[in-house]
């Protein structure tokens, strides 16, 4: 399953990289300039997207808009430090937009919630 990881936390990053690999998802790219990220969607080969909500320069939200704009079908997975109500609406935007959200994760993650997210996706993923 090929991952994007988009957050400006180069620890989150390595954590999620780590994460993943416990579930046997070996093809990540792990980035923290939404551009390169926006590139790797439309190229059209991220089956999973973990993306952050607060990044410097354009926002989770302007990611998700991003997303739509690719007719993004994918998994999509929004983990952030925000509060559970910005979370919320996240994910009802993601819903709106028609993107395949799978879920949203507070951090610092919780390892068994965050797997449990990634094996959802994956169960999308083998279902598609």
């Amino acid at each position: 399953m090929k991952t994007l990881i988009l957050d400006d936390d180069q620890i989150f990053l390595t954590v999620a990289k780590a994460v993943l690999g416990m579930s046997n998802i070996t093809d990540i790219t792990a980035t923290i300039n939404p551009q390169e990220a926006r590139a790797l969607v439309t190229g059209g080969e991220v089956e999973l997207i973990i993306s952050d909500l607060n990044m410097p320069g354009h926002d989770g939200f302007a990611f998700l808009k991003d997303l739509a704009d690719a007719a993004y079908d994918g998994a999509l997975i929004i983990a952030s430090g925000e509060n559970d109500s910005i979370l919320s609406s996240a994910r009802q935007i993601a819903r709106r937009m028609k993107l395949n959200i799978v879920g949203t994760i507070n951090k610092p993650i919780n390892v068994t919630s965050f797997e449990t997210l990634v094996g959802e996706a994956r169960v999308q993923d083998a279902n598609a």
